[in-house]
């Protein structure tokens, strides 16, 4: 009778001590550029989501021919305003259209020009005054966006410095 070894199937420690070393050093390297990904993200997502709000308002607005406005739901904070969210508001019936909350709170956006927590539509689609919104993160020295709504309404995006 001839005996057959079977052979023994599965990873050595050794082996699997490498793969796990291996598997550190690339997630040091991987971790930083995750963060700052993520931060840019958020960025990017409360400038688009800002953008598509104040387009929204305007078109309402003007369809139902009556006053719109954007009320920041961070009022208090002069340093945040926008930061946490706003809501969309008929103003002649008093009714929330509709709600957009934030969830990147590092990311800052605030209203520079007067400070404003409203901004209004009038059934025209126009403003009453101009406004300026910074979005800026809690990184020093890196970039940001301006969002800048003119007379007309017309919401323009432009990069910044962040302080």
């Amino acid at each position: 009778i001839i005996k057959t070894h079977k052979t023994q199937r599965g990873f050595t420690i050794l082996e699997l001590m490498i793969v796990i070393a291996v598997g550190g050093i690339l997630a040091m390297f991987a971790l930083p550029n995750f963060s700052i990904m993520m931060k840019n993200n958020c960025m990017v997502t409360k400038t688009n989501s800002l953008i598509s709000s104040l387009q929204f308002a305007r078109s309402e607005a003007v369809k139902r021919n009556n006053s719109v406005s954007l009320n920041a739901l961070n009022g208090a904070d002069t340093s945040n305003e926008w930061g946490t969210g706003w809501n969309i508001v008929d103003n002649s019936t008093a009714t929330t259209i509709r709600v957009v909350q934030q969830e990147c709170l590092a990311t800052t956006a605030n209203e520079t020009t007067l400070d404003k927590t409203v901004i209004s539509y009038a059934g025209d689609g126009f403003i009453q005054s101009n406004g300026t919104i910074e979005i800026c993160d809690d990184r020093v020295g890196e970039t940001g966006r301006r969002i800048t709504i003119s007379a007309t309404g017309r919401p323009a995006v432009s990069e910044i410095a962040c302080p």
